[in-house]
C-alpha cells in the first residue's frame, strides 16, 4: 500500500498542477480539495487516476511537495513567494541533472549512488542547508530537516536524494528561471 505521505504528497503537487488552470487561479483551498479526492481518494478507493499520478511521480520526497504548497499558498496570496535568483535555479537544475544523467547512465559518474549512506549524505544536506541558511530560505531549510529524518526513519525512499530532489524539479527550475518576469516560486 501506497504511505501516507505518498498519498500527501502526491494531492499538494496534483493540486499545484490544478491551481495552474485559468479557473483555479487564487483558489488554492479548492485545488487541495480537488487534489485530495482525485489523488488520494482514488487511490485510496483503489481506482486508477490516484494510483497512476502516484506510482508515476513517486517517490516524491519533501522538497517537490513543500515548493508546491508554498506556490499555492504564494498564488492564493497568503505569504510571499521566496525569491530565488535565475542563477541559482538554473544552478540547482544543472547539479540535479547531473545525478539524473549518471543514474541513467549516462555520465561515468553515479552520484546517486552516493547518497544512500556515508559522508556524501552527509555533505548533501550540509550543503543545501548552508544554501538555505545564507539565503534566508526557510521552507528549504525545513524540507531538508523534514527530508533528513524521514530518511533516517527510514520513511519513503532509501536514498537522501529522493527527499531532497525530484526529476520535476529540472524543468521546473529551468522553466521558472528561463521564463520572462519570473523570478521567483516554482
Amino acid at each position: 500500500m501506497t504511505s501516507v505521505w505518498e498519498l500527501l504528497a502526491g494531492s499538494i503537487t496534483f493540486a499545484w498542477l490544478l491551481a495552474r488552470i485559468p479557473g483555479l487561479r487564487g483558489r488554492a483551498l479548492l485545488a487541495c480539495a480537488m487534489g485530495l479526492v482525485l489523488v488520494a481518494g482514488t487511490a485510496l478507493a483503489d481506482l486508477q487516476p490516484g494510483g497512476i499520478w502516484i506510482a508515476t511521480f513517486e517517490p516524491f520526497g519533501v522538497m517537490l511537495p513543500a515548493l508546491c504548497a508554498s506556490a499555492l499558498a504564494a498564488g492564493a496570496g497568503w505569504i510571499a513567494p521566496p525569491a530565488v535568483s535565475r542563477a541559482e535555479k538554473l544552478i540547482w537544475a544543472a547539479l540535479m541533472l547531473v545525478v539524473l544523467l549518471g543514474a541513467g547512465g549516462a555520465l561515468p559518474l553515479h552520484p546517486y549512488t552516493w547518497f544512500y549512506a556515508g559522508w556524501e549524505s552527509v555533505l548533501l544536506v550540509l550543503c543545501v542547508a548552508v544554501w538555505a541558511f545564507w539565503r534566508r530560505q526557510t521552507l528549504v531549510l525545513g524540507a531538508v530537516a523534514l527530508g533528513q529524518l524521514m530518511w533516517l526513519a527510514d520513511v519513503g525512499s532509501s536514498n537522501l536524494y529522493d527527499h531532497l530532489a525530484h526529476t520535476l524539479l529540472v524543468p521546473a527550475l529551468a522553466v521558472s528561471a528561463l521564463w520572462p518576469g519570473r523570478t521567483s516560486g516554482t
